[in-house]
């Protein structure tokens, strides 16, 4: 049984990905950091439906529920140290380069993409149970590694939008994104080594 705590998260990256989500090629297309503050997951929920039948003499003849449906996710990222590009594969806001095509900011665009997205991948870092196996052969004993394992969470989301705005003030500001999620089909394993896929650890 996998076991590993919801904290410390230790890096996301984001990768562009088309609407059924499939990654879409390109070197800008991807980033890696750790300047996140926290991302969170909710579910969106279709309510239970009462079904109800009353007779003639106002009692209940009939009576049964629909159960509730999550219909999707609302993904939610709370960033620093905003990186430019990462504002780019989120909403779709083109990156104002200098005259040496290097990043320096972002244009606001009034409409919300909805054809891309991003696949959202976040290492955490919290100890946990199951860190520390027991060796079993040689080869468990020539491990050289930390012992450290990571949980790992992955959500495709697109329409991302700026929520709560920009704030500059004399205090510690940070950045908001809400998309929602869709269903990653095109996703298949991934374009990334992300775990083992047989007993010798190949990736």
């Amino acid at each position: 049984m996998a076991m590993y705590t919801l904290i410390k998260g230790n890096r996301l990256r984001l990768t562009k990905v088309n609407s059924c989500g499939k990654p879409v090629a390109g070197p800008a297309n991807y980033l890696v950091t750790d300047g996140f503050v926290r991302v969170s997951i909710d579910p969106v929920m279709k309510e239970r439906k009462e079904i109800e039948q009353e007779n003639a003499e106002g009692k209940v003849c009939f009576t049964d529920t629909t159960p509730a449906v999550r219909k999707y996710h609302n993904v939610k990222l709370e960033m620093c140290n905003i990186n430019t590009q990462a504002i780019t594969l989120l909403n779709g806001w083109p990156q104002v380069l200098d005259h040496a095509d290097v990043p320096i900011g972002f244009e606001d665009l009034p409409d919300v993409d909805g054809d891309y997205g991003v696949m959202v991948e976040v290492w955490t870092t919290g100890r946990s149970d199951d860190d520390c196996a027991t060796p079993l052969t040689d080869a468990d004993l020539a491990d050289t590694g930390s012992g450290r394992k990571y949980g790992y969470l992955a959500i495709a989301a697109k329409e991302w939008v700026l929520d709560g705005g920009l704030s500059v003030q004399a205090d510690i500001s940070t950045i908001n994104f809400t998309g929602i999620s869709i269903a990653p089909t095109g996703w298949g394993r991934g374009p990334w080594n992300v775990m083992e896929i047989d007993a010798l650890g190949t990736p």
